[in-house]
C-alpha cells in the first residue's frame, strides 16, 4: 500500500525502493519525529524478545552456566551484531540475507519433530542449504566466488533462486540422512529430560 501511495505522489523511491521513507521524507519533522520513535519502540520490542530467547537458551543448554552468566553471554553476541551495524550495509540486504539463512535452515528444523530426525540431518541439511543458496549463482556465472557474491543480494536486489535452492538443498538432504540413519528418537523422551530455567 505504501509503495502504491509513494508511486502515485510520483516520490523518488530510491534505488532499492524505499516507499515508506520517501513518503516520511515529505512530511512535517514532527510527523518524521513521531514515526522514528514507533520505529525505535518496534526494532526494541524485537531485540528484547530475541535477547531473551538467547540467554534462555544458553542458560538451559549448559547447566553450569547461571542466568547471570547467560546474560553476559548474550551482550558478548551482540556486540558482532552492533559492529556489523555500524558498516552501514544496506538494511533491505540484511535482510535477505537472514530470510536466506532462514529459508536454509527452516525445513531441518521442522523435520526435528520427526522421530526419524537426527542431529547430523538437521547440521547437514543446513549445511547442504547453504550450499544450495550458493549454486544458482554458480550456474549462472561458472565461479564460486561470483556464486557468494550473488547469493548475498548485491544490490539489495531480491532473487528467487537462491531461495529456491536454498529450501531443496536442505530438504533433499535432511531427508536423505534420516532415511539412511535408520535412527528413531523417542520425542516424549526428549521432553521429560529438558529441564525448567531457574536463576
Amino acid at each position: 500500500m505504501l509503495g502504491l501511495m509513494a508511486a502515485g505522489a510520483e516520490l523518488d523511491l530510491g534505488s532499492p525502493p524505499v516507499p515508506f521513507f520517501a513518503l516520511v521524507a515529505g512530511l512535517p519533522t514532527w510527523v518524521a519525529v513521531v514515526v522514528l520513535g514507533l520505529g525505535v519502540s518496534l526494532v526494541s520490542s524485537s531485540v528484547d524478545t530475541l535477547v531473551n530467547g538467547l540467554a534462555a537458551l544458553v542458560a538451559s543448554e549448559n547447566r553450569r552456566v547461571s542466568l547471570a552468566g547467560a546474560r553476559l553471554v548474550t551482550v558478548a553476541l551482540i556486540v558482532p551484531a552492533a559492529l556489523i551495524a555500524w558498516q552501514n550495509y544496506s538494511v533491505l540486504r540484511l535482510f535477505l540475507v537472514a530470510d536466506l539463512l532462514a529459508a536454509a535452515t527452516i525445513v531441518p528444523v521442522m523435520l526435528g519433530l520427526w522421530h526419524r530426525a537426527t542431529p547430523a540431518s538437521a547440521l547437514g541439511g543446513a549445511l547442504a542449504g547453504l550450499a544450495g543458496a550458493v549454486i544458482p549463482g554458480i550456474i549462472s556465472s561458472s565461479s564460486l566466488l561470483e556464486g557468494i557474491r550473488l547469493a548475498t543480494f548485491p544490490g539489495a536486489i531480491p532473487a528467487m533462486p537462491p531461495f529456491v535452492g536454498a529450501v531443496l538443498a536442505s530438504a533433499g538432504v535432511s531427508v536423505v540422512v534420516m532415511l539412511a540413519s535408520r535412527a528413531s528418537t523417542d520425542i516424549e523422551e526428549v521432553g521429560r529430560r529438558i529441564l525448567a530455567i531457574r536463576p
